[in-house]
């Protein structure tokens, strides 16, 4: 029986390491946030059987983590920087977490601070409606995060979600730069905005300079 589960799991390894690889590949040169999720909710169902996906990425105030992606029926449309959980998310320096690493983690602590704390991440996730979280840390600041809920409780082993690592730091440089593109198209359109606005003023006042 030991060695059965054992080809399982080795199995459900490989399956998992080869989807992420290939994910990797189709995420190159993507900077579309909406498109970013829409492909890493796809590898989560196939792989995990995921029921709801929503993806969060952090204002350019730092003050919340709005949802550009996901149910609108199941997940906020908001969550704020100062949550637990994304203090949580910082302190696992990105690496992504299911439900069990926190009671773990709570089992650890003997300090009642630090227990609470742990309890109040687990409520936070238990009200989010999240049975696994993948972060994406850049520049050691929690920029973006999945909430993801499966049919039955999620449970992977660390070894599993080590697996995760090298595509959340690549998703976070891709977040990264969408928002430098897209904070550059912004001002860009800022700038044309003031040029039309000074051309038209310099359209009106000759005239009204003729006029007068």
């Amino acid at each position: 029986a030991t060695r059965t589960t054992r080809k399982f799991f080795w199995q459900r390894n490989l399956i998992l390491e080869n989807e992420l690889e290939a994910l990797s590949k189709d995420l190159m040169g993507l900077v579309d946030p909406g498109e970013i999720g829409k492909r890493l909710q796809g590898l989560l169902k196939r792989t995990l059987g995921v029921e709801a996906f929503a993806l969060y990425l952090l204002e350019r105030d730092g003050l919340s983590y709005t949802r550009v992606r996901g149910d609108e029926s199941r997940f906020d449309r908001e969550i704020p920087a100062s949550n637990s959980l994304v203090e949580y998310m910082a302190l696992r320096r990105g690496r992504p977490f299911v439900m069990e690493t926190i009671e773990n983690d709570s089992d650890c602590f003997y300090s009642p601070q630090h227990r609470r704390f742990c309890q109040s991440v687990l409520e936070t996730l238990r009200k989010l409606g999240a049975d696994f979280i993948i972060p994406f840390l850049y520049e050691g600041k929690v920029i973006g995060f999945c909430a993801v809920t499966a049919g039955e409780r999620i449970v992977l082993s660390n070894e599993q979600l080590r697996l995760f690592i090298p595509v959340t730091r690549q998703v976070a440089l891709l977040l990264k730069n969408a928002q430098t593109f897209n904070y550059i198209r912004d001002r860009d359109k800022l700038a044309a905005i003031g040029e039309m606005a000074a051309g038209l003023a310099h359209e009106i006042k000759n005239p009204l300079g003729a006029i007068k």
